[in-house]
């Protein structure tokens, strides 16, 4: 499993476009990558590493 944290510059067109392309290479190679917001990460931890174990129940 890959975790991906965002600052904002990940909103922008042509970084939200490499970041899906790199997203599909990761997957083809057989990994998972799940992402989050970095503020998502400072403000809401328990929620996003709750999701992160969910993942790995999956």
């Amino acid at each position: 499993m890959i975790v991906e944290l965002d600052g904002e510059h990940h909103k922008e067109d042509g970084q939200k476009n490499y970041d899906e392309e790199r997203t599909k290479y990761l997957e083809s190679l057989g990994h998972k990558v799940i992402r989050f917001n970095n503020i998502d990460v400072l403000f809401s931890t328990d929620s996003v590493l709750k999701k992160i174990e969910n993942e790995f129940k999956e």
